[in-house]
Protein backbone atom coordinates (compact mmCIF):
# COMPACT_ATOMS: atom_id res chain seq x y z
CA UNK A 1 0.00 0.00 0.00
CA UNK A 2 2.85 2.38 0.78
CA UNK A 3 4.68 1.35 -2.40
CA UNK A 4 1.65 2.56 -4.37
CA UNK A 5 1.97 5.97 -2.73
CA UNK A 6 5.45 6.39 -4.23
CA UNK A 7 4.45 5.18 -7.70
CA UNK A 8 4.14 8.23 -10.04
CA UNK A 9 1.73 6.35 -12.32
CA UNK A 10 -0.89 5.93 -9.55
CA UNK A 11 -3.14 8.92 -8.89
CA UNK A 12 -5.72 7.33 -6.56
CA UNK A 13 -5.24 4.90 -3.67
CA UNK A 14 -8.10 3.22 -1.78
CA UNK A 15 -7.72 1.23 1.43
CA UNK A 16 -10.91 -0.55 2.56
CA UNK A 17 -10.05 -2.61 5.59
CA UNK A 18 -10.96 -3.75 9.06
CA UNK A 19 -10.22 -1.58 12.07
CA UNK A 20 -6.75 -1.54 13.62
CA UNK A 21 -4.85 -3.19 10.77
CA UNK A 22 -2.65 -0.22 9.84
CA UNK A 23 -4.72 2.28 7.82
CA UNK A 24 -3.76 5.30 9.94
CA UNK A 25 -0.16 4.11 10.23
CA UNK A 26 0.00 3.94 6.43
CA UNK A 27 -1.12 7.58 6.20
CA UNK A 28 1.49 8.56 8.81
CA UNK A 29 4.24 6.83 6.86
CA UNK A 30 3.20 8.49 3.60
CA UNK A 31 3.36 11.89 5.29
CA UNK A 32 6.75 11.08 6.84
CA UNK A 33 8.10 9.96 3.46
CA UNK A 34 7.16 13.24 1.79
CA UNK A 35 8.52 15.37 4.62
CA UNK A 36 11.85 13.53 4.43
CA UNK A 37 12.31 12.68 0.73
CA UNK A 38 9.74 14.48 -1.44
CA UNK A 39 8.54 17.74 0.20
CA UNK A 40 5.22 19.08 -1.10
CA UNK A 41 1.99 20.69 0.16
CA UNK A 42 -0.37 18.11 1.74
CA UNK A 43 -3.94 18.17 3.05
CA UNK A 44 -5.19 15.67 5.67
CA UNK A 45 -8.96 15.43 6.21
CA UNK A 46 -10.57 13.72 9.22
CA UNK A 47 -14.36 13.27 9.71
CA UNK A 48 -14.67 16.23 12.10
CA UNK A 49 -12.70 19.27 13.15
CA UNK A 50 -12.21 17.87 16.67
CA UNK A 51 -10.88 14.56 15.34
CA UNK A 52 -8.46 16.53 13.16
CA UNK A 53 -6.98 18.20 16.25
CA UNK A 54 -6.78 14.86 18.08
CA UNK A 55 -5.03 13.19 15.14
CA UNK A 56 -2.45 15.98 15.01
CA UNK A 57 -1.69 15.58 18.72
CA UNK A 58 -1.90 11.78 19.06
CA UNK A 59 -0.39 10.57 15.76
CA UNK A 60 1.44 13.32 13.87
CA UNK A 61 3.22 15.08 16.73
CA UNK A 62 4.75 11.89 18.25
CA UNK A 63 5.91 10.72 14.81
CA UNK A 64 7.69 14.03 14.15
CA UNK A 65 9.17 13.99 17.62
CA UNK A 66 10.35 10.36 17.83
CA UNK A 67 11.47 9.58 14.26
CA UNK A 68 15.20 10.47 14.04
CA UNK A 69 15.22 11.52 10.37
CA UNK A 70 12.21 13.82 10.92
CA UNK A 71 13.46 15.51 14.07
CA UNK A 72 13.97 19.20 13.43
CA UNK A 73 12.37 19.21 9.98
CA UNK A 74 9.03 20.41 11.38
CA UNK A 75 9.06 22.70 14.37
CA UNK A 76 6.85 22.02 17.37
CA UNK A 77 3.50 23.79 17.59
CA UNK A 78 3.79 27.26 19.11
CA UNK A 79 0.99 29.66 19.79
CA UNK A 80 3.07 32.64 18.61
CA UNK A 81 4.34 30.95 15.45
CA UNK A 82 1.54 30.93 12.87
CA UNK A 83 3.59 28.70 10.56
CA UNK A 84 3.51 25.78 13.01
CA UNK A 85 0.14 25.33 14.67
CA UNK A 86 -1.75 22.17 15.55
CA UNK A 87 -3.64 22.17 12.25
CA UNK A 88 -1.05 23.87 10.08
CA UNK A 89 2.60 22.88 9.91
CA UNK A 90 5.31 23.98 7.51
CA UNK A 91 8.66 22.47 6.57
CA UNK A 92 11.19 23.19 3.87
CA UNK A 93 9.45 23.26 0.44
CA UNK A 94 6.20 21.92 1.85
CA UNK A 95 3.37 22.13 4.38
CA UNK A 96 0.67 20.06 6.08
CA UNK A 97 -2.87 21.39 6.51
CA UNK A 98 -5.18 19.33 8.74
CA UNK A 99 -8.95 19.81 8.67
CA UNK A 100 -12.37 18.33 9.28
CA UNK A 101 -14.81 17.17 6.61
CA UNK A 102 -17.57 19.11 8.40
CA UNK A 103 -15.71 22.40 7.95
CA UNK A 104 -15.89 24.08 4.51
CA UNK A 105 -12.96 26.32 5.48
CA UNK A 106 -10.68 23.27 5.83
CA UNK A 107 -11.46 22.27 2.24
CA UNK A 108 -11.08 25.66 0.59
CA UNK A 109 -7.44 26.29 1.46
CA UNK A 110 -4.55 26.73 -0.96
CA UNK A 111 -3.67 24.18 -3.61
CA UNK A 112 -2.01 20.96 -2.48
CA UNK A 113 -0.38 18.09 -4.29
CA UNK A 114 -1.47 15.26 -2.00
CA UNK A 115 -4.75 14.91 -0.12
CA UNK A 116 -5.26 12.13 2.43
CA UNK A 117 -8.82 11.22 3.51
CA UNK A 118 -9.16 9.16 6.70
CA UNK A 119 -12.40 7.27 7.56
CA UNK A 120 -14.35 8.75 4.65
CA UNK A 121 -17.44 6.68 5.47
CA UNK A 122 -17.85 8.87 8.56
CA UNK A 123 -17.86 12.09 6.54
CA UNK A 124 -21.05 14.18 6.35
CA UNK A 125 -22.94 14.21 3.05
CA UNK A 126 -21.98 17.84 2.54
CA UNK A 127 -19.40 20.18 4.06
CA UNK A 128 -21.85 22.87 5.11
CA UNK A 129 -23.50 23.99 1.89
CA UNK A 130 -20.36 23.51 -0.23
CA UNK A 131 -20.97 19.92 -1.36
CA UNK A 132 -19.24 16.54 -1.02
CA UNK A 133 -16.11 16.98 1.16
CA UNK A 134 -14.21 14.34 -0.85
CA UNK A 135 -14.84 16.14 -4.14
CA UNK A 136 -13.92 19.47 -2.54
CA UNK A 137 -10.65 18.05 -1.26
CA UNK A 138 -9.71 16.56 -4.62
CA UNK A 139 -10.28 19.90 -6.35
CA UNK A 140 -7.39 21.32 -4.28
CA UNK A 141 -4.98 19.14 -6.30
CA UNK A 142 -6.02 20.09 -9.85
CA UNK A 143 -2.99 22.34 -10.51
CA UNK A 144 -0.48 19.50 -9.90
CA UNK A 145 0.33 17.00 -12.67
CA UNK A 146 1.72 14.52 -10.07
CA UNK A 147 -1.23 14.80 -7.68
CA UNK A 148 -2.37 11.92 -5.52
CA UNK A 149 -5.52 11.09 -3.50
CA UNK A 150 -5.53 8.49 -0.72
CA UNK A 151 -8.91 7.25 0.62
CA UNK A 152 -9.04 5.05 3.71
CA UNK A 153 -11.92 3.78 5.83
CA UNK A 154 -13.64 0.84 7.41
CA UNK A 155 -16.78 0.27 5.30
CA UNK A 156 -20.35 0.79 6.53
CA UNK A 157 -23.56 0.04 4.61
CA UNK A 158 -23.84 -1.40 1.12
CA UNK A 159 -24.91 1.27 -1.35
CA UNK A 160 -23.99 4.13 0.99
CA UNK A 161 -20.34 3.40 1.68
CA UNK A 162 -17.95 5.90 0.03
CA UNK A 163 -15.00 3.56 0.48
CA UNK A 164 -16.88 0.70 -1.20
CA UNK A 165 -17.59 2.82 -4.28
CA UNK A 166 -13.98 3.94 -4.41
CA UNK A 167 -12.73 0.35 -4.06
CA UNK A 168 -15.01 -0.83 -6.88
CA UNK A 169 -13.41 1.78 -9.19
CA UNK A 170 -9.90 0.55 -8.32
CA UNK A 171 -7.90 -2.48 -9.45
CA UNK A 172 -9.21 -4.32 -6.32
CA UNK A 173 -6.14 -5.94 -4.80
CA UNK A 174 -6.36 -8.77 -2.21
CA UNK A 175 -3.53 -10.20 -0.13
CA UNK A 176 -2.70 -13.81 -1.00
CA UNK A 177 -0.74 -15.83 1.57
CA UNK A 178 0.87 -19.28 1.03
CA UNK A 179 -0.32 -22.39 2.84
CA UNK A 180 2.57 -23.67 5.03
CA UNK A 181 1.80 -27.24 3.89
CA UNK A 182 1.26 -27.06 0.10
CA UNK A 183 2.43 -23.46 -0.66
CA UNK A 184 -0.85 -22.70 -2.45
CA UNK A 185 -1.59 -18.98 -2.20
CA UNK A 186 -5.07 -17.85 -1.15
CA UNK A 187 -6.90 -15.00 0.54
CA UNK A 188 -8.20 -15.40 4.11
CA UNK A 189 -11.98 -15.29 4.59
CA UNK A 190 -14.08 -15.93 7.69
CA UNK A 191 -16.94 -17.83 6.04
CA UNK A 192 -18.57 -18.60 2.65
CA UNK A 193 -21.07 -15.78 3.38
CA UNK A 194 -18.34 -13.22 2.77
CA UNK A 195 -18.86 -10.72 -0.06
CA UNK A 196 -15.62 -12.00 -1.59
CA UNK A 197 -16.36 -15.72 -1.28
CA UNK A 198 -16.06 -16.13 -5.07
CA UNK A 199 -12.31 -15.61 -4.65
CA UNK A 200 -11.68 -18.38 -2.11
CA UNK A 201 -12.87 -21.80 -0.94
CA UNK A 202 -11.08 -22.03 2.39
CA UNK A 203 -12.49 -20.58 5.61
CA UNK A 204 -11.92 -20.29 9.35
CA UNK A 205 -12.91 -23.46 11.22
CA UNK A 206 -13.60 -23.69 14.96
CA UNK A 207 -15.50 -25.49 17.70
CA UNK A 208 -18.57 -23.32 18.30
CA UNK A 209 -19.28 -24.89 21.71
CA UNK A 210 -16.09 -23.99 23.55
CA UNK A 211 -13.54 -22.70 20.98
CA UNK A 212 -11.15 -25.42 22.09
CA UNK A 213 -9.61 -25.29 18.62
CA UNK A 214 -9.54 -22.62 15.90
CA UNK A 215 -7.67 -22.99 12.63
CA UNK A 216 -7.86 -22.04 8.95
CA UNK A 217 -8.62 -24.72 6.37
CA UNK A 218 -6.50 -24.53 3.21
CA UNK A 219 -8.68 -24.42 0.10
CA UNK A 220 -6.21 -26.64 -1.78
CA UNK A 221 -4.90 -29.38 0.52
CA UNK A 222 -7.68 -29.02 3.17
CA UNK A 223 -5.10 -29.21 5.96
CA UNK A 224 -5.41 -27.13 9.13
CA UNK A 225 -3.36 -23.93 9.26
CA UNK A 226 -2.63 -22.97 12.87
CA UNK A 227 -2.48 -19.38 14.04
CA UNK A 228 1.18 -19.68 15.03
CA UNK A 229 1.94 -19.97 11.30
CA UNK A 230 0.24 -16.68 10.42
CA UNK A 231 3.34 -14.48 10.82
CA UNK A 232 5.33 -16.60 8.38
CA UNK A 233 2.43 -16.59 5.91
CA UNK A 234 2.10 -12.81 6.04
CA UNK A 235 5.80 -12.30 5.36
CA UNK A 236 5.57 -14.42 2.19
CA UNK A 237 2.27 -13.05 0.86
CA UNK A 238 1.66 -10.82 -2.14
CA UNK A 239 -1.02 -8.44 -3.41
CA UNK A 240 -2.90 -9.56 -6.52
CA UNK A 241 -5.29 -7.27 -8.45
CA UNK A 242 -8.71 -8.46 -9.53
CA UNK A 243 -8.79 -5.79 -12.27
CA UNK A 244 -5.18 -5.45 -13.51
CA UNK A 245 -6.30 -3.30 -16.45
CA UNK A 246 -6.86 -0.37 -14.06
CA UNK A 247 -3.45 1.30 -13.88
CA UNK A 248 -3.97 4.65 -12.12
CA UNK A 249 -6.12 3.55 -9.18
CA UNK A 250 -4.78 1.05 -6.64
CA UNK A 251 -7.31 -0.42 -4.22
CA UNK A 252 -6.64 -2.71 -1.24
CA UNK A 253 -8.94 -4.81 0.97
CA UNK A 254 -7.86 -6.38 4.23
CA UNK A 255 -9.72 -8.16 7.05
CA UNK A 256 -8.72 -8.64 10.69
CA UNK A 257 -7.83 -12.27 9.91
CA UNK A 258 -4.50 -10.88 8.67
CA UNK A 259 -3.90 -8.76 11.78
CA UNK A 260 -0.85 -9.67 13.89
CA UNK A 261 -2.59 -8.11 16.90
CA UNK A 262 -5.93 -9.96 16.80
CA UNK A 263 -6.20 -13.72 17.17
CA UNK A 264 -8.50 -15.95 15.16
CA UNK A 265 -9.99 -17.20 18.43
CA UNK A 266 -11.02 -13.66 19.43
CA UNK A 267 -12.58 -13.09 16.00
CA UNK A 268 -14.61 -16.30 16.27
CA UNK A 269 -15.63 -15.47 19.85
CA UNK A 270 -16.98 -12.04 18.86
CA UNK A 271 -19.03 -13.58 16.06
CA UNK A 272 -20.47 -16.27 18.34
CA UNK A 273 -21.51 -13.71 20.95
CA UNK A 274 -23.29 -11.57 18.35
CA UNK A 275 -25.06 -14.61 16.91
CA UNK A 276 -26.14 -16.13 20.23
CA UNK A 277 -27.47 -12.82 21.55
CA UNK A 278 -29.16 -12.15 18.19
CA UNK A 279 -27.67 -8.66 18.39
CA UNK A 280 -27.94 -7.21 14.88
CA UNK A 281 -26.09 -4.02 15.81
CA UNK A 282 -23.14 -5.97 17.21
CA UNK A 283 -23.10 -8.20 14.14
CA UNK A 284 -23.10 -5.15 11.88
CA UNK A 285 -20.10 -3.70 13.73
CA UNK A 286 -18.35 -7.08 13.48
CA UNK A 287 -18.87 -7.26 9.70
CA UNK A 288 -17.58 -3.69 9.22
CA UNK A 289 -14.75 -3.57 11.74
CA UNK A 290 -13.51 -7.18 11.65
CA UNK A 291 -14.23 -8.44 8.14
CA UNK A 292 -13.69 -5.07 6.46
CA UNK A 293 -16.88 -5.55 4.43
CA UNK A 294 -20.08 -3.57 3.99
CA UNK A 295 -23.29 -4.54 5.75
CA UNK A 296 -26.35 -5.43 3.67
CA UNK A 297 -29.32 -3.61 5.21
CA UNK A 298 -31.75 -6.29 4.00
CA UNK A 299 -30.24 -8.69 6.54
CA UNK A 300 -31.64 -6.68 9.42
CA UNK A 301 -34.89 -5.06 8.31
CA UNK A 302 -36.67 -7.43 5.94
CA UNK A 303 -39.60 -8.71 8.04
CA UNK A 304 -42.78 -10.52 7.03
CA UNK A 305 -45.97 -9.99 9.05
CA UNK A 306 -46.91 -13.67 8.59
CA UNK A 307 -43.78 -14.74 10.49
CA UNK A 308 -45.20 -13.47 13.79
CA UNK A 309 -48.16 -15.84 14.14
CA UNK A 310 -46.10 -18.25 16.24
CA UNK A 311 -45.00 -15.39 18.51
CA UNK A 312 -48.49 -14.92 20.04
CA UNK A 313 -48.51 -15.71 23.77
CA UNK A 314 -51.43 -16.54 26.06
CA UNK A 315 -51.41 -13.77 28.65
CA UNK A 316 -54.00 -11.22 29.72
CA UNK A 317 -53.50 -8.00 31.62
CA UNK A 318 -49.96 -7.28 32.76
CA UNK A 319 -47.76 -10.43 33.06
CA UNK A 320 -44.95 -11.10 35.50
CA UNK A 321 -41.72 -9.39 34.57
CA UNK A 322 -43.30 -6.02 33.76
CA UNK A 323 -41.91 -3.23 35.89
CA UNK A 324 -43.16 -0.09 34.15
CA UNK A 325 -46.02 0.85 31.78
CA UNK A 326 -45.80 3.34 28.90
CA UNK A 327 -48.24 4.52 26.24
CA UNK A 328 -47.94 6.00 22.76
CA UNK A 329 -50.72 8.06 21.17
CA UNK A 330 -50.90 8.52 17.39
CA UNK A 331 -53.18 11.34 16.15
CA UNK A 332 -55.34 10.79 13.06
CA UNK A 333 -57.99 13.06 11.49
CA UNK A 334 -60.89 11.05 12.94
CA UNK A 335 -59.43 9.20 15.94
CA UNK A 336 -56.74 8.73 18.57
CA UNK A 337 -54.91 5.38 18.49
CA UNK A 338 -53.25 4.25 21.73
CA UNK A 339 -50.90 1.35 22.43
CA UNK A 340 -49.78 0.46 25.98
CA UNK A 341 -46.58 -1.48 26.56
CA UNK A 342 -44.94 -3.04 29.61
CA UNK A 343 -41.21 -2.91 30.17
CA UNK A 344 -38.98 -5.21 32.19
CA UNK A 345 -35.31 -5.74 32.90
CA UNK A 346 -32.82 -5.67 29.99
CA UNK A 347 -35.36 -3.79 27.82
CA UNK A 348 -37.66 -6.82 27.55
CA UNK A 349 -41.14 -5.60 26.56
CA UNK A 350 -44.76 -6.80 26.39
CA UNK A 351 -47.71 -5.61 24.32
CA UNK A 352 -50.44 -4.85 26.89
CA UNK A 353 -53.38 -3.12 25.21
CA UNK A 354 -54.53 -1.02 22.27
CA UNK A 355 -57.49 1.34 22.04
CA UNK A 356 -59.08 3.59 19.42
CA UNK A 357 -61.00 6.69 20.52
CA UNK A 358 -63.15 7.71 17.57
CA UNK A 359 -63.87 11.33 16.78
CA UNK A 360 -62.05 14.41 15.59
CA UNK A 361 -59.19 15.54 17.85
CA UNK A 362 -60.88 18.97 17.80
CA UNK A 363 -63.56 17.56 20.11
CA UNK A 364 -63.05 17.76 23.88
CA UNK A 365 -64.86 14.46 24.56
CA UNK A 366 -62.25 12.53 22.55
CA UNK A 367 -59.47 13.85 24.77
CA UNK A 368 -61.64 13.11 27.83
CA UNK A 369 -61.74 9.45 26.80
CA UNK A 370 -57.95 9.41 26.55
CA UNK A 371 -57.73 11.15 29.94
CA UNK A 372 -59.91 8.52 31.62
CA UNK A 373 -57.97 5.70 30.00
CA UNK A 374 -54.63 7.13 31.12
CA UNK A 375 -55.83 7.39 34.74
CA UNK A 376 -57.30 3.87 34.86
CA UNK A 377 -54.99 1.41 36.67
CA UNK A 378 -53.95 -1.89 35.07
CA UNK A 379 -54.08 -5.16 36.99
CA UNK A 380 -50.76 -6.99 37.27
CA UNK A 381 -50.56 -10.78 37.38
CA UNK A 382 -48.96 -10.51 40.84
CA UNK A 383 -52.02 -8.77 42.28
CA UNK A 384 -50.81 -5.16 42.12
CA UNK A 385 -52.45 -2.33 40.25
CA UNK A 386 -50.45 0.38 38.53
CA UNK A 387 -51.14 3.22 36.14
CA UNK A 388 -49.28 4.26 33.00
CA UNK A 389 -46.08 5.96 34.14
CA UNK A 390 -45.03 7.70 30.90
CA UNK A 391 -46.94 8.65 27.75
CA UNK A 392 -45.90 10.31 24.48
CA UNK A 393 -48.40 12.05 22.20
CA UNK A 394 -47.48 12.81 18.58
CA UNK A 395 -47.87 16.54 17.87
CA UNK A 396 -47.35 16.32 14.10
CA UNK A 397 -51.01 17.08 13.50
CA UNK A 398 -53.62 18.95 15.61
CA UNK A 399 -50.59 20.49 17.30
CA UNK A 400 -52.47 23.09 19.37
CA UNK A 401 -54.85 20.47 20.77
CA UNK A 402 -51.98 18.17 21.68
CA UNK A 403 -50.10 20.96 23.46
CA UNK A 404 -53.20 21.95 25.38
CA UNK A 405 -53.79 18.37 26.53
CA UNK A 406 -50.17 17.83 27.59
CA UNK A 407 -50.17 21.12 29.49
CA UNK A 408 -53.22 19.98 31.48
CA UNK A 409 -51.38 16.79 32.43
CA UNK A 410 -48.60 18.73 34.14
CA UNK A 411 -46.65 16.58 36.60
CA UNK A 412 -47.91 13.24 35.19
CA UNK A 413 -45.10 12.49 32.72
CA UNK A 414 -47.14 13.13 29.58
CA UNK A 415 -45.03 14.50 26.71
CA UNK A 416 -45.71 16.10 23.36
CA UNK A 417 -43.32 14.83 20.70
CA UNK A 418 -42.32 15.44 17.12
CA UNK A 419 -40.33 13.13 14.88
CA UNK A 420 -37.18 14.13 13.01
CA UNK A 421 -35.52 12.08 10.27
CA UNK A 422 -31.83 11.20 10.26
CA UNK A 423 -30.12 7.96 11.29
CA UNK A 424 -27.52 9.96 13.21
CA UNK A 425 -30.18 11.28 15.63
CA UNK A 426 -30.66 9.63 19.01
CA UNK A 427 -34.09 8.23 19.88
CA UNK A 428 -34.60 11.01 22.41
CA UNK A 429 -33.16 13.64 20.12
CA UNK A 430 -33.41 16.66 22.44
CA UNK A 431 -33.80 17.55 26.10
CA UNK A 432 -37.28 17.66 27.60
CA UNK A 433 -38.41 21.25 27.94
CA UNK A 434 -41.57 23.27 28.27
CA UNK A 435 -42.36 24.93 24.96
CA UNK A 436 -44.08 28.26 24.45
CA UNK A 437 -47.43 26.60 25.13
CA UNK A 438 -46.30 25.29 28.52
CA UNK A 439 -46.28 21.64 27.37
CA UNK A 440 -43.48 19.17 28.04
CA UNK A 441 -41.91 18.57 24.63
CA UNK A 442 -39.00 16.71 23.03
CA UNK A 443 -37.89 15.52 19.59
CA UNK A 444 -37.78 11.82 18.63
CA UNK A 445 -35.13 10.46 16.26
CA UNK A 446 -37.66 8.32 14.39
CA UNK A 447 -35.20 6.68 11.98
CA UNK A 448 -33.07 5.34 14.82
CA UNK A 449 -36.18 4.34 16.80
CA UNK A 450 -37.63 2.35 13.88
CA UNK A 451 -34.32 0.66 13.22
CA UNK A 452 -34.11 -0.35 16.90
CA UNK A 453 -37.64 -1.77 16.81
CA UNK A 454 -37.01 -3.75 13.62
CA UNK A 455 -33.83 -5.21 15.06
CA UNK A 456 -35.65 -6.25 18.24
CA UNK A 457 -38.40 -7.87 16.18
CA UNK A 458 -35.80 -10.32 14.86
CA UNK A 459 -35.03 -11.54 18.39
CA UNK A 460 -36.81 -14.78 19.24
CA UNK A 461 -37.39 -16.39 22.63
CA UNK A 462 -34.31 -18.45 23.57
CA UNK A 463 -34.79 -22.17 23.99
CA UNK A 464 -34.63 -23.79 27.46
CA UNK A 465 -32.74 -23.82 29.77
CA UNK A 466 -32.50 -20.06 29.18
CA UNK A 467 -34.41 -18.12 31.83
CA UNK A 468 -35.85 -14.58 31.82
CA UNK A 469 -35.22 -11.75 31.56
CA UNK A 470 -34.59 -12.09 27.82
CA UNK A 471 -32.73 -9.02 26.61
CA UNK A 472 -34.77 -6.81 24.20
CA UNK A 473 -37.29 -9.60 23.47
CA UNK A 474 -40.73 -8.31 22.38
CA UNK A 475 -43.81 -10.24 23.56
CA UNK A 476 -47.26 -10.15 21.89
CA UNK A 477 -50.68 -11.34 23.06
CA UNK A 478 -53.91 -12.32 21.31
CA UNK A 479 -54.88 -8.69 20.64
CA UNK A 480 -52.09 -8.55 18.07
CA UNK A 481 -53.87 -9.73 14.94
CA UNK A 482 -52.57 -9.91 11.38
CA UNK A 483 -53.44 -6.26 10.71
CA UNK A 484 -51.44 -5.19 13.78
CA UNK A 485 -48.31 -6.95 12.52
CA UNK A 486 -48.98 -5.71 8.99
CA UNK A 487 -48.83 -2.13 10.30
CA UNK A 488 -45.89 -2.88 12.60
CA UNK A 489 -43.64 -3.91 9.68
CA UNK A 490 -45.19 -1.54 7.14
CA UNK A 491 -42.00 0.36 6.32
CA UNK A 492 -38.63 -0.52 4.88
CA UNK A 493 -35.29 1.19 4.47
CA UNK A 494 -34.43 2.25 0.92
CA UNK A 495 -31.47 4.12 -0.53
CA UNK A 496 -32.45 7.39 -2.20
CA UNK A 497 -30.47 10.22 -3.72
CA UNK A 498 -30.64 13.92 -3.00
CA UNK A 499 -28.56 16.26 -5.14
CA UNK A 500 -26.56 13.25 -6.27
CA UNK A 501 -25.80 11.97 -2.74
CA UNK A 502 -27.17 8.59 -1.58
CA UNK A 503 -28.90 8.41 1.80
CA UNK A 504 -31.04 5.94 3.74
CA UNK A 505 -34.70 6.64 4.37
CA UNK A 506 -37.76 4.78 5.66
CA UNK A 507 -40.44 4.24 3.03
CA UNK A 508 -44.06 3.16 3.61
CA UNK A 509 -44.92 0.11 1.53
CA UNK A 510 -47.74 0.45 -0.96
CA UNK A 511 -51.21 -0.22 0.46
CA UNK A 512 -50.04 -0.21 4.10
CA UNK A 513 -50.89 1.86 7.17
CA UNK A 514 -48.28 2.49 9.87
CA UNK A 515 -50.19 3.63 12.99
CA UNK A 516 -48.99 0.66 15.07
CA UNK A 517 -45.36 1.29 14.10
CA UNK A 518 -45.76 4.95 15.08
CA UNK A 519 -47.27 3.92 18.43
CA UNK A 520 -44.35 1.54 19.00
CA UNK A 521 -41.91 4.40 18.31
CA UNK A 522 -43.78 6.62 20.78
CA UNK A 523 -43.65 3.88 23.43
CA UNK A 524 -39.93 3.41 22.92
CA UNK A 525 -39.45 7.17 23.32
CA UNK A 526 -41.70 7.25 26.42
CA UNK A 527 -39.51 4.58 27.99
CA UNK A 528 -36.22 6.18 26.91
CA UNK A 529 -37.07 9.71 28.08
CA UNK A 530 -37.69 8.76 31.73
CA UNK A 531 -34.58 6.52 31.94
CA UNK A 532 -36.08 4.54 34.86
CA UNK A 533 -33.87 2.69 37.38
CA UNK A 534 -35.36 -0.67 36.45
CA UNK A 535 -33.39 -2.78 38.92
CA UNK A 536 -34.54 -0.64 41.84
CA UNK A 537 -38.14 -0.53 40.63
CA UNK A 538 -38.16 -4.32 40.24
CA UNK A 539 -36.97 -4.75 43.82
CA UNK A 540 -39.65 -2.36 45.07
CA UNK A 541 -42.36 -4.29 43.21
CA UNK A 542 -41.10 -7.57 44.62
CA UNK A 543 -41.22 -6.16 48.15
CA UNK A 544 -44.81 -4.97 47.63
CA UNK A 545 -45.88 -8.37 46.29
CA UNK A 546 -44.29 -10.16 49.26
CA UNK A 547 -46.08 -7.85 51.65
CA UNK A 548 -49.41 -8.76 50.01
CA UNK A 549 -48.71 -12.48 50.39
CA UNK A 550 -47.51 -12.37 54.01
CA UNK A 551 -49.94 -11.91 56.95
CA UNK A 552 -50.04 -8.55 58.64
CA UNK A 553 -47.78 -8.44 61.72
CA UNK A 554 -49.24 -7.93 65.17
CA UNK A 555 -49.19 -4.36 66.38
CA UNK A 556 -46.40 -3.85 68.91
CA UNK A 557 -47.09 -2.38 72.30
CA UNK A 558 -46.65 1.36 72.36
CA UNK A 559 -43.45 2.58 73.89
CA UNK A 560 -42.59 5.83 75.48
CA UNK A 561 -42.11 8.44 72.74
CA UNK A 562 -38.54 9.41 72.03
CA UNK A 563 -37.91 12.87 70.84
CA UNK A 564 -35.93 12.60 67.61
CA UNK A 565 -32.84 14.65 67.02
CA UNK A 566 -33.31 17.49 64.61
CA UNK A 567 -31.57 16.98 61.33
CA UNK A 568 -31.65 18.32 57.80
CA UNK A 569 -34.20 16.77 55.45
CA UNK A 570 -33.17 15.70 51.98
CA UNK A 571 -35.66 15.09 49.21
CA UNK A 572 -35.11 11.81 47.40
CA UNK A 573 -34.62 12.27 43.69
CA UNK A 574 -37.21 10.57 41.55
CA UNK A 575 -36.19 8.80 38.34
CA UNK A 576 -37.72 11.71 36.42
CA UNK A 577 -37.04 15.04 38.14
CA UNK A 578 -39.59 17.41 36.63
Amino acid sequence: MMDAASNPLIENITIMSAARVGKTETLDNIIGFHIHHDPCPMLVILPTFLLAKDWSKIYLAPMLRDTPVLQGLVQEARTKDSNNEILHKTFRDGLIVIGGANSPTSLSMRSVRIVLFDEIDQYPVSAGSEGDPVDLGKKRTETFFNRQHIDTSTPTITGLSRIERSFQDSNQQFYYVPCPHCRHKQILLFSPRSKFSRLAKGYLKFDADNLSWVHYECENCKKAIEEREKTQMLARGQWRPLKPEVLDHAGFQLSALYSPWKSWRDIAKEWLIARREQDIERLKVWINKTCGETWDEDKSIKLDEHAFTDRIEQYKGVPDGVVLLTAGVDIQDDRLEVVVKGWGLKDESWFIDKRIFWGSPDRADVWKQLDDYYDTPFSFANGLQRRIQSMCVDSGSFTEKVYAYVKRKKGKRVFATKGRAGFDREIVGSKVKRNNHGALFFVIGVDQAKETIYHRLTIKRPAPPAEPPFAQLMHFNEQCDEEYFRQLVSERIVVKKKKGFPFRAWELMSGRRNEMLDCEVLNLAAYAVVRPPMERLARQLKTRVESLDSPAPESPKPEAPVRPQRRSVRTRRRYLNL
